[in-house]
Order: structure tokens, then C-alpha cells, then sequence
């Protein structure tokens, strides 16, 4: 193992020869900036600290994967806020991945536990146009939105996850480290550790929803909201915050009015203490109708969810945690 600059090695097993690859650290990331320049070309430096991303790259199943040549980038100026890198090592090991692999696997592993909606995405969403990700973890909606929109928007304020989203995309959709609520400013968001000390990424907001967890994990983060994104012809937006999904749509008002999208937002995952109030006052705010997708079907939400009788679809017959709203 060599943790030299911001880098592990590990020999990995396969089908066919697996040579030393590099987990990317958050200082190797994809930069994004048009400051951070590559070195000119004439094996002169353009920084005094150099940073070594090394992908690997498949070349069949006889060569497996074999070490790319390292590619030298001038750093940012605030590199070093960089070097503390929350993910798991099991999150590190999968950035080695094929992006397609990994995205098809937590696809098809999320339509079955709770987003189903996956399943039946080029039913749900008009092609072309934009589709907006909002709390986009760590990519799995925005990879499959992409083969429907023609320009993808994931909006995850985690700086962990927005990296591991961003690199694993690879331009599939813009990745933007920023949070959307109904306010610009700045705030803190929470992100639980499980009693083995663990962070819970999944579990990250902004209004401190799972208050069952003893200790947090704190960033502070930039808030904007979706209408002054300048985000025009918006056909799909999908929200799922840990409790916030309301405010990203008063932030939003002005776009939702203009472009009628579709949204999809996660109200039944225990975060709203009341979600069939929600969706009322949403469907009458907003003027949309409310569904949930049951079996590849849309079924009516309010009726559903009152069934329900509690704040979760969690061991119920329901199989989202999603509620779909559809334009009047």
C-alpha cells in the first residue's frame, strides 16, 4: 500500500491480470476549474506541488485492468482542505470500477429496495431537455437520467459524495457541490456516525432530520435555490434531502410555473412527520396531481399513503419511498 501523494495502491484480483492501480484521494479528483491547468506540455512544472492521478484502464480479459499513465495537474490553492476523505475504503475500492458496472449494479439494487421508479425512468420522464438531481448521493439517478435528458444538473452539497459522483459520472451530468433550499446563504450540513463511528452519507441534511444518531459529522455548505440556478427548460426534478424536499420547492416556484416538470420527491422514508399532509398542500400550491409508483404502475398517492397510517412505506406494501407529482 502507498498513501504517497494522496494515493493508494492495491493489487487487485479479477478474471484476467490485475496490475497496481491508484484509488483516487479527493486531490486527484477531476478539476473542474479553468485555473487548475495541466503542465504545459514541455515537462516544465506549472506549480511546485504536483498532483499524480493514475486511472486505471481495461484492456480485456486477458490484460485486465493496467495502470494509466499518471496525469500532472497544477493544484488549487486550497488543496490541503482536500487531504481528509471520509469515504470508506469500500467507497475508495469502487471508484476503481467501471463507472457503467458499478451504476447498472446500485440501479437495479435501489429499484428493488425502495426507488422503483428506476425501473420504468424512460416511462416517467419526457427525453430531451433538463433534469434536475437534487441531493444526488452519489449518482445512481443522474447516470440513468442521462440516457433520457439531454443535459443533466446533480446538485449534492456533501463534499465526499459530490467527489465520488463527479468521478464516477465522468461528464455524464454536471456535478455541483451546492445545496438547494428555499434561501441563498450558507448552512451546516449534518451528517450522522453510526455508535461504530461510521458516516452515514445517505442520512445528510441540512435540518438535522435522523435526531436518533448521538454524533455528527458537520460541513458547512453553500445553499442557493433552484430559480436562481438560470436553469431553463427543466423537464424532470427529483428531490430526495431528508426532510427539505418542501423548501428546494419554494425555492423553485418561478421555474416550476414556467416549465411544468415533472417531480419526483422522497416523503415516505420517516423524515416528514406528516407526509399526506405534505402532498396536499403541495398538489394545491403547485397545481399537480400526486402518484406513487406501485408494480410499474401509478397509483393515486393521497389514498396510499392515508392507508398507510404512519410517516414510512418502510415494511409496507408500497415499494417507493417516492412520491411522483404530474402537472394539471
Amino acid at each position: 500500500m502507498n498513501c504517497a501523494r494522496g494515493q493508494m495502491s492495491v493489487p487487485l484480483l479479477g478474471a484476467g491480470i490485475v496490475q497496481q492501480a491508484s484509488i483516487p484521494s479527493q486531490i486527484d479528483r477531476p478539476f473542474d476549474s479553468p485555473n487548475e491547468r495541466l503542465w504545459n506540455g514541455k515537462g516544465q512544472r506549472t506549480s511546485k506541488v504536483r498532483n499524480h492521478l493514475t486511472v486505471p484502464r481495461f484492456v480485456g480479459k486477458d490484460g485486465g485492468f493496467q495502470r494509466a499513465q499518471p496525469v500532472l495537474r497544477e493544484l488549487p490553492a486550497n488543496w490541503a482542505q482536500g487531504l481528509l476523505m471520509p469515504l470508506s475504503l469500500r467507497e475508495r475500492l469502487t471508484m476503481l470500477m467501471p463507472p457503467s458496472v458499478f451504476y447498472r449494479q446500485r440501479i437495479a439494487q435501489e429499484a428493488r429496495t425502495g426507488e422503483p421508479e428506476l425501473a420504468v425512468l424512460a416511462e416517467l420522464v419526457p427525453r430531451g431537455g433538463i433534469a434536475v438531481d437534487v441531493g444526488a448521493n452519489v449518482g445512481f439517478f443522474a447516470y440513468a437520467l442521462a440516457d433520457i435528458a439531454d443535459h443533466v444538473v446533480a446538485f449534492e452539497p456533501n463534499p465526499d459524495y459530490a467527489f465520488f459522483a463527479r468521478w464516477m459520472l465522468r461528464g455524464r451530468a454536471e456535478v455541483r457541490e451546492i445545496a438547494l433550499s428555499d434561501a441563498p446563504g450558507r448552512g451546516t450540513l449534518y451528517v450522522p456516525l453510526s455508535d461504530q463511528g461510521m458516516l452515514l452519507h445517505l442520512a445528510g441534511s441540512l435540518k438535522r432530520s435522523h435526531v436518533q444518531f448521538r454524533n455528527t459529522k458537520t460541513y458547512d455548505v453553500e445553499i442557493r435555490t433552484l430559480d436562481e440556478t438560470g436553469l431553463t427548460g427543466l423537464r424532470f426534478v427529483k428531490a430526495d434531502v431528508e426532510g427539505g424536499e418542501r423548501e428546494v420547492l419554494d425555492g423553485a416556484r418561478a421555474t416550476i410555473a414556467r416549465d411544468r416538470p415533472i417531480i419526483m420527491l422522497e416523503l415516505l422514508s420517516g423524515t416528514h412527520v406528516n407526509p399526506a399532509a405534505d402532498v396536499a398542500a403541495i398538489c394545491e400550491s403547485f397545481g399537480y396531481e400526486a402518484f406513487i409508483v406501485q408494480r410499474g404502475e401509478k397509483i393515486a398517492a393521497l389514498p396510499a399513503i392515508s392507508a398507510l397510517g404512519r410517516n414510512t412505506s418502510w415494511g409496507s406494501e408500497i415499494e417507493s419511498r417516492n412520491v411522483l407529482f404530474l402537472p394539471r
